[in-house]
């Protein structure tokens, strides 16, 4: 749960986190421990897959990232927001 910056209505997200690993990976545990310091913020879902990625990139520099976060709305509308990036043109400025 995170919430909607300018209703302050709760927002439920479904995160899936798919990277391919270089040198370093994320534990289980401290993956669920790090998305928990989400759960009061006010934040879009852009936002959270932008930040998701970049402190992943941060943490474990993966080869490649995609961060997929399925929005639900108080309607049950679903909303899709996709951040892919790789380490490869990142670092190469391509």
């Amino acid at each position: 749960i995170s919430f909607c910056p300018v209703t302050g209505q709760p927002d439920f997200n479904k995160v899936i986190i798919e990277y391919a690993p270089d040198k370093l990976c994320v534990e289980s545990k401290s993956l669920k421990l790090y998305l928990w310091t989400f759960r009061e913020s006010y934040i879009f879902g852009e936002g959270l897959a932008n930040e998701i990625a970049k402190n992943i990139f941060e943490a474990v520099m993966p080869r490649w990232c995609k961060i997929t976060i399925i929005h639900t709305t108080r309607r049950l509308d679903l909303l899709c927001f996709v951040y892919r990036n790789n380490l490869f043109s990142k670092l190469h400025d391509w």
